[in-house]
């Protein structure tokens, strides 16, 4: 053998120690970051979840725990959960594609989008209510209001409850779930078809993901998981949530269907994974393009500072994603979802290349600086997993 394949030989000889070294290492780490997992979960007494961790696109770990229903069986990276608030976080990716096809504008009053829903705060009737204010925000709208099929008249009324008074439109952050119900009611209006409907064709099937706004309604209904109360007792059965179809409308009525795009969405981790993928390589993935690059930057950008904003306020959110600053490795991007004794945490990390998906049910969660505390914690220990790696 001549001395280049004396040397081509050397190098590979190397290279095939080296991976064969890093095999055990990364299963280790893996291993480790499961095990952690467990503890941390039984910690809380958690009663059934999964937690999903991907790095540059590959799927890093992925632990269950506990029984998928009543009656027991297996929970897999593809059991659908009803997710709480993490809906309005996918449904805004949805009401993206349509502002990306021209049908309305950011700052633009919502009423031109929706002339059909009196959507105005009568302590400042000079000051619109915008979309970029519905996603971040910063609307107006009080936390804590009937949003589900609300009395639209009594919106304007001086006397409502629906908006703060101190407070106009685009100038203070509060959280309101009235705003992930507009939405909803946006899609329909600008799209002609049911929420449901819509978000199949723009964006659950585009991208593979097994989703939908009722369980009926999921493409594959073989994998869906029920949400435990604490202590055993039951908080939401997924076959009594199918026997119930009829009260779910799966039609287009913008004013009527308020509503579903708050809490209601079914969707597996492993969706919410394929989803923060897609954001995180800047609105594609595995082929598919759902948004483009600089609408997803402006997702995730600081609302009032962008040029020729309707928000001066600073929020939490940019548009329908909440923004987590200051921890290791860089801001996380995405929603959580919290009700009784369920929680949902879905973001991801740019700096990092990380994705983590963590749904609990079961338990008695705690919060710190908003943020589910179990979640932040399998979070941070994410950031040390890759590190190992």
């Amino acid at each position: 053998m001549n001395r280049p394949g004396r040397i081509l030989l050397a190098v590979l000889l190397t290279l095939i120690l080296v991976f064969s070294g890093l095999r055990p290492a990364l299963a280790d780490a893996r291993s480790d970051y499961e095990a952690y997992c467990d503890a941390q979960f039984r910690r809380a007494h958690v009663q059934s979840g999964v937690v999903l961790v991907s790095v540059n696109g590959e799927r890093a770990a992925a632990f269950t725990f506990g029984p998928r229903t009543q009656q027991g069986g297996e929970i897999t990276p593809d059991t659908c959960y009803r997710v709480a608030s993490v809906t309005k976080f996918v449904t805004a990716v949805g009401l993206m594609t349509l502002y990306e096809q021209g049908a309305f504008q950011l700052d633009a009053d919502i009423r031109k989008a929706l002339p059909m829903m009196p959507i105005a705060n009568p302590a400042f009737p000079d000051k619109p209510v915008t979309a970029r204010q519905l996603l971040s925000h910063t609307s107006s709208f009080v936390t804590d209001v009937e949003y589900y099929k609300p009395t639209w008249e009594l919106i304007t009324n001086p006397e409502n409850k629906y908006y703060e008074k101190k407070y106009a439109p685009g100038t203070h952050y509060a959280y309101s779930n009235m705003n992930g119900a507009i939405f909803g009611s946006m899609i329909e209006a600008l799209s002609g078809k049911s929420l449901n409907t819509y978000m199949q064709e723009a964006v659950f099937d585009p991208l593979g993901i097994n989703a939908a706004y009722h369980p009926a309604l999921l493409r594959d209904q073989s994998d869906i998981g029920d949400i435990f109360g604490m202590d055993g007792h039951m908080q939401i059965l997924y076959m009594s949530e199918i026997r119930r179809l009829e009260n779910y409308v799966d039609t287009c009525d913008p004013r009527g269907n308020c509503g579903y795009s708050v809490a209601r969405m079914y969707i597996s981790a492993a969706g919410l994974e394929r989803l923060l993928l897609t954001l995180m390589n800047g609105g594609a993935w595995d082929g598919v393009r759902l948004l483009q690059p600089e609408t997803v930057a402006m997702m995730e950008a600081e609302q009032e500072k962008l040029p020729g904003s309707s928000v001066s306020a600073p929020s939490r959110y940019g548009l329908g994603m909440e923004h987590l600053p200051g921890r290791a490795g860089g801001t996380w991007y995405g929603h959580q979802g919290r009700v009784g004794s369920f929680t949902c945490d879905a973001y991801y990390q740019k700096d990092t290349g990380l994705t983590v998906v963590v749904i609990a049910t079961g338990y008695r969660y705690s919060v710190q600086d908003g943020m589910v505390f179990l979640a932040v914690k399998l979070m941070d220990e994410a950031q040390k997993f890759v590190a190992a790696q």
